[in-house]
């Protein structure tokens, strides 16, 4: 009773308050409606700002699954109009209402409400359950939150505790992209954003008036999840929301991972501390084997694109940068072309005499690689057998959940398929590959293209793992058995993040001008933080020619705490004006002084998108 009363916990019509040692928080039907800093007095959440237009409660497929699908738009950008419209009904969404019976029960610090019969704005269904549990972590302090739902028809498909009616003024950091910043300078609407590389690791920091708020997960089963987040036009509402396996049609019930909510006194990186603290504990052994390649700390840029039929251009380029600090990486080192023949690791005619002639210049050198696809019936998917141990997609992501399922039955010849990989033999057919690929060749370091699109396809427990376990499992085996080569990969979230120093961030590919436009103003190093340190973003400056996308080349990578990066021609050398002598000094600048990025917990102002420190 003494423990109840000082929490504050007390029972109401349809929710209840639970207090902390360091925040107040009422829950009703279903989500956090208010949400108080007690050390600052903040305000963050008030239920009078009546932003309730945010998807809530339990997921259910219900007659149509397109609806459903619809709602997880994997990037709901508003610069490409891909947000969903604000004030929507979310038919697959059902929740308390008014004619729900509730009841609420104390457990060990704190509480937990069950609603039963929920509707989903047209329809009631009486026998459906929503539960959600409140408590203190007695350890942290922290408030955890944790739902289950129930319906006695299949096609439930997940749930979402959303942390509603946040004041305009906040500042929500998402790990999307690397990191963006979002205010209420956007249209109102709903943002989602699901799968890599647009939802990269589950936490979110809110910087408010005052301090700031951190919601994240610490999920190490890497199960699947959504993000949302709505704008009203005089509140925000955010969630993240947790997915069963797919298919959903079997699924009656659902029970969430835990959700931690929490007040700190500085910015966003104060914020989301405690995630990437968990993080580093959690995946202490890969961290550790990231790092004992000491040559790669000193990398500070990548040339991607250079004359490479002009041998005094290197010369030139040894004068110019550290050598040390240098990394050449090539786009197609393999025989065959680009994205055809796969997996053929065969090298291309004078790729392995020009890895020898970077090394004597002191150079260290990479190479593009591809950790999940295949060209069906090429000649070495035919010789190595790939279709008895490839395992397909079912499910291409929950936005495309109706659509027809892969197989290389009906696969033309060539097509490119992106596999699975939860299929144990490929993991290893692959790591077996890279360790040949590097015997043949010498090259440091591999960019493993598609590395970090994994998740759920739809194909259950394979060998006790599921969904973003494969990716996990085949990071894990690139670090145990081919410790000598660094990595960078396509995407790096947070289930492989372990392994990645250079996360690839090709933003002048990605989007258009004014999603360009927008994350040159708002992009924020939010992976480079909670994947950190060793974790830097690499944008190329492949297919950015314009004077245009080399400005948002250095600008996104700047802002993401990334490295130099340089166009290796005469051209580019002998530029004394413009965005290219800009690139050249600021190359020499990371080489001379090995800039990183510098993070502090203090809030600053919000403009400021990175600092860095140098090597002293």
């Amino acid at each position: 009773r003494e423990l109840f009363e000082r929490m504050g916990g007390h029972a109401a019509a349809v929710g209840f308050t639970i207090r902390t040692e360091r925040l107040s928080a009422t829950i009703r039907d279903g989500m956090i409606v208010q949400l108080k800093n007690l050390a600052t007095g903040e305000l963050h959440a008030d239920p009078a700002a009546a932003d309730a237009a945010i998807p809530h409660g339990m997921g259910h497929l219900g007659g149509d699954p397109e609806d459903a699908a619809k709602l997880h738009m994997p990037w709901g950008t508003r610069t490409m109009n891909q947000h969903i419209k604000a004030g929507g009904s979310y038919p697959t969404m059902h929740r308390p209402h008014a004619g729900s019976r509730y009841k609420v029960d104390r457990i060990r610090r704190g509480l937990r409400a069950t609603w039963t019969g929920l509707a989903n704005g047209s329809q009631m269904f009486p026998e459906e359950t929503l539960t959600v549990e409140a408590w203190e972590d007695g350890k942290t302090g922290a408030l955890l939150v944790k739902a289950n739902a129930s319906s006695p028809k299949g096609g439930v498909y997940g749930v979402q505790v959303p942390l509603a009616n946040l004041h305009a003024d906040h500042r929500f950091y998402v790990p999307t992209f690397g990191g963006v910043m979002y205010d209420r300078e956007m249209k109102p609407g709903l943002t989602t954003l699901g799968g890599k590389p647009f939802w990269e690791a589950p936490v979110v920091g809110i910087e408010g008036k005052q301090g700031s708020i951190g919601l994240w997960t610490e999920d190490d089963k890497f199960h699947p999840n959504f993000f949302f987040m709505n704008w009203s036009g005089s509140a925000f509402s955010v969630a993240i929301e947790h997915l069963n396996l797919m298919p959903f049609e079997p699924h009656r019930k659902t029970e969430s991972v835990t959700w931690h909510l929490d007040v700190a006194g500085g910015g966003w990186v104060d914020a989301m501390t405690p995630y990437k603290e968990w993080y580093a504990r959690t995946f202490a052994p890969e961290l550790a084997a990231r790092a004992a390649m000491p040559w790669a700390d000193k990398i500070r840029i990548i040339i991607d694109n250079w004359a490479k039929d002009d041998p005094a251009v290197l010369r030139v380029l040894a004068n110019t940068f550290e050598p040390e600090t240098v990394m050449f990486h090539e786009w197609n080192a393999r025989a065959p072309d680009f994205d055809h023949d796969l997996p053929d690791w065969t090298p291309r005619a004078g790729y392995v005499e020009r890895v020898r002639q970077l090394h004597a210049y002191g150079f260290r050198t990479m190479a593009y690689v591809n950790t999940y696809c295949v060209n069906v019936n090429s000649p070495v998917f035919k010789r190595d057998g790939i279709a008895e141990f490839g395992l397909t997609r079912k499910k291409r992501g929950f936005f495309r959940y109706t659509k027809e399922a892969q197989s290389f039955e009906t696969a033309k010849d060539g097509q490119l398929f992106y596999l699975d990989p939860l299929s144990p033999k490929w993991r290893t057919y692959h790591t077996d590959m890279m360790i040949r690929w590097r015997e043949d060749t010498g090259t440091d370091a591999n960019y493993e293209d598609v590395g970090g699109t994994v998740g759920d396809f739809g194909n259950g427990i394979v060998d006790g793992k599921f969904g973003g376990q494969g990716g996990v499992e085949q990071f894990r085996q690139l670090l145990a058995r081919n410790p000598t080569v660094a990595m960078a990969a396509e995407y790096a979230p947070h289930s492989i993040a372990f392994a990645v120093r250079w996360p690839l961030r090709f933003q002048q590919v990605w989007g258009g001008t004014a999603t360009r436009v927008f994350w040159m103003k708002r992009q924020r190093p939010v992976s480079s933080y909670i994947h950190g340190p060793l974790h830097l973003a690499w944008v190329p400056v492949l297919r950015a020619e314009s004077n245009f996308l080399r400005h948002v080349v250095v600008g996104c990578s700047d802002a993401l705490g990334g490295l130099a990066q340089f166009p290796g021609d005469q051209k580019s050398l002998l530029a004394n004006q413009g965005i290219l002598a800009h690139m050249k000094w600021r190359a020499q600048l990371f080489s001379r002084k090995q800039l990183k990025p510098h993070f502090q917990k203090a809030k600053s102002d919000p403009n400021l998108a990175c600092m860095y420190e140098d090597r002293d």
